[in-house]
């Protein structure tokens, strides 16, 4: 993973897999609004401290996900998206 940090005061911001550098992963918490956003899935959590407990409706995955897997998420995201409000 390559991380990207705040040039001003050296918060991590961002992260962009190597091998698939058109995705982009953002910290939320760095967002003006992070509420507009909702976890769909859980990474590396064979690293999870014993005290946080995983949400349990949430995809887990015991370290990164695959590009693959990873495409396949960002596709369901947006197609979602692109559908009409009812």
């Amino acid at each position: 993973m390559r991380r990207g940090f705040c040039p001003e005061c050296g918060s991590p911001i961002s992260m962009t897999r190597v091998e698939s550098a058109a995705i982009a992963f953002l910290q939320a918490a760095r967002l003006d609004d992070p509420s507009i956003f909702s976890p769909s899935c859980e990474v590396w959590v064979s690293n999870a401290w014993s005290c946080l407990r995983p949400a349990s409706a949430l995809k887990k995955f015991e370290g990164n996900p695959s590009a693959a897997v990873t495409g396949e998420r960002i596709r369901a995201y947006f197609a979602a998206r692109a559908k009409p409000e009812q």
